[in-house]
């Protein structure tokens, strides 16, 4: 395990053994506090390790009761927070950690281990459970390398993948390896079976303090502030992924106002004229990166367009996703690799990103008379009907439609099932089932299976996990549970699309962006995927003459070139054979 991860540029390392455990750990070094801080920390009783950014360190040593020198030089890294919660809370201390983090306790004296993971899965924790053996690891590459003779593909995760259908979030390459589910943590002793727990939920808070739209603006305001200045921390400069879409675009402005704006750095995926014509929309978001760039009066020798990739094809790339991921990932983020490079040249310590706003932040709010269905709010339902007429009356024709069909659309659901590259002759043809677009019959249940669903930490896993590889940490503002749970408890009318959608978001950035990138018509994000676009044509062309092993005779052996995104499912198609048979050859 140690040996495989010599690609990653740790700046420091530490061992813990005895006769029943082994515990190794390399990290880069987060925050400043951390510069003198050891990798593992140890007490008479307990041993952690720990990969972790703690959002709420002041309410953490009042409710521990720490004094200023408790941890002696190391009395604000944030892991020594994590080992003095445990000791005194045990299990429960989670609930009291608000960050990214993945960590795990070994007890000396009841000889168990602790497993825990942050609420949304940001931070990766993989294990292997065999016989009176656990072997956990942050890099299922590494936990690869150290079982690789034990493993065996699991076909039903290539399935999801061959289907275009959403992968349950604890299922990985291999049948053998696990994922630590979000928000949840696990006991292992050596008598006893390895049992996952959930220990949080997406739940509404109490904002009854807040009486007007307002105030309760005016709390989501400091919640967002808050979340960006908390990822700031660190001795290297910050960077931000300024796509030119509210989200990456508003933090970006709050960076500069928050930190020292000349230690600020600016990523842009931008298309030239090789790459534009491979955009399917013709969309091209330099005009509105510009705009920010003037706005918040940034650096412009820190602001660094990015135009190409860095691997010579498509097979190159699949490489190097099994060296760092270990396997075939769903929701890769391969095409993030090249701004984490440049950040590494940049000598760029975070990159902070836009990532999840969508999902509930700044959701386009287009289904929020869900909630007055689902709470029989007839009054509010009277005021929606009146205030949209005919547009109501088909609102509502929808909501039952998809409430009787189980589907938000079943057009989105064809779309998936003619994306499939599936061998239609596979029996997990008809076992599996597509959660992607299940209908929800609330507002609020629609936002948290959004924010909550696998796609959040497969992609902030696969994000992470490549820019560690150039010495970089990516962090997530939008994320920030406590900002999650002000908005998710706000009244649905919030978030009405008035007249625009995104309505929420679009309000809270009044004194954060100029006007035209905050009123710009998009019903989500910036299109940073128009640069993708081009990468998947590049690679779908090295893809062409590949011939499919099809070990498991899972795939179509000639999909269909005329369905939705062929060069996409082609590309991934090859990706998955290649990747299956570089496991086999390398046993």
């Amino acid at each position: 395990m140690k040996n495989h991860l010599d690609y990653f540029p740790a700046e420091r390392s530490g061992k813990y053994e005895d006769e029943n455990v082994a515990i190794y750990q390399e990290s880069l070094i987060y925050c400043s506090e951390d510069l003198n801080s050891p990798p593992i920390y140890e007490t008479e009783r307990y041993v952690l390790a720990a990969s972790c950014r703690l959002d709420n360190r002041p309410e953490l040593h009042a409710l521990l009761g720490l004094n200023e020198d408790c941890f002696g030089k190391n009395a604000t890294c944030d892991a020594a927070y994590i080992l003095a919660a445990y000791e005194k809370f045990q299990e429960k201390s989670v609930e009291y950690l608000i960050g990214d983090f993945s960590f795990v306790v070994w007890d000396k004296i009841d000889e168990k281990l602790f497993m825990a993971k942050d609420q949304l899965g940001i931070r990766p924790l993989f294990y292997f459970e065999g016989k009176d053996v656990l072997v956990f690891s942050s890099s299922m590459g590494a936990l690869r390398e150290a079982i690789s003779s034990e493993l065996t593909i699991n076909e039903e995760y290539v399935a999801y993948e061959l289907l275009a259908y959403q992968i349950p979030v604890e299922l990985t390459t291999f049948n053998e390896i696990k994922r630590l589910k979000p928000a949840h943590y696990a006991y292992y002793s050596f008598n006893k079976s390895i049992e996952e727990k959930r220990y949080w939920e997406l739940k509404p808070i109490d904002i009854s303090n807040l009486k007007s739209d307002e105030e309760r603006m005016e709390a989501l305001m400091e919640s967002f502030k808050k979340a960006v200045k908390d990822r700031m921390r660190g001795h290297k400069p910050i960077g931000t992924q300024l796509s030119g879409g509210m989200d990456s675009s508003a933090i970006t402005v709050l960076a500069s106002r928050l930190g020292d704006i000349n230690n600020l750095h600016t990523y842009s995926f931008v298309l030239n004229n090789e790459t534009r014509q491979y955009s399917k929309k013709g969309i091209d978001e330099q005009d509105t990166q510009k705009a920010i760039l003037d706005y918040a009066d940034l650096n412009r020798n820190h602001h660094h367009p990015i135009e190409n990739s860095n691997f010579k094809n498509a097979f190159d790339v699949f490489d190097y996703t099994y060296k760092i991921m270990g396997g075939n990932t769903n929701s890769d983020a391969t095409w993030q690799i090249s701004l984490f490079s440049k950040a590494k040249e940049n000598k760029v310590g975070t990159i902070m990103s836009g990532f999840p706003g969508d999902e509930l932040v700044s959701n386009v709010g287009s289904k929020y008379f869900y909630e007055y269905i689902s709470s029989k709010d007839w009054k509010a339902l009277w005021s929606f009907l009146k205030e949209f007429r005919l547009s109501a009356v088909k609102k509502f024709a929808i909501y039952f439609l998809a409430r009787i069909l189980g589907t938000h659309g079943t057009s989105v659901r064809k779309g998936r099932n003619m994306a499939s590259i599936l061998n239609p002759e596979s029996r997990f043809n008809k076992k599996l089932q597509d959660s992607f677009n299940e209908f929800y019959p609330s507002f609020k249940q629609t936002l948290k299976e959004s924010i909550t669903r696998s796609h959040t930490t497969l992609r902030t896993e696969s994000e992470g996990a490549y820019a560690l590889a150039e010495g970089v940490y990516i962090v997530y503002p939008l994320a920030d549970i406590r900002m999650l749970e002000l908005a998710y408890s706000f009244p649905p009318e919030m978030y009405k699309p008035n007249p625009l959608t995104r309505s929420l978001f679009r309000n809270l950035c009044k004194d954060i962006l100029p006007d035209s990138v905050r009123l710009q018509k998009k019903s989500n994000g910036a299109k940073t995927l128009a640069y993708a676009e081009y990468i998947n044509h590049k690679q779908y062309q090295d893809c062409l003459n590949y011939l499919l092993k099809n070990r498991f005779n899972l795939s179509k052996e000639n999909p269909d070139p005329n369905f939705p995104n062929y060069k996409k499912r082609k590309v991934i198609l090859v990706k998955i054979d290649y990747l299956i048979e570089k496991f086999y050859s390398a046993r």
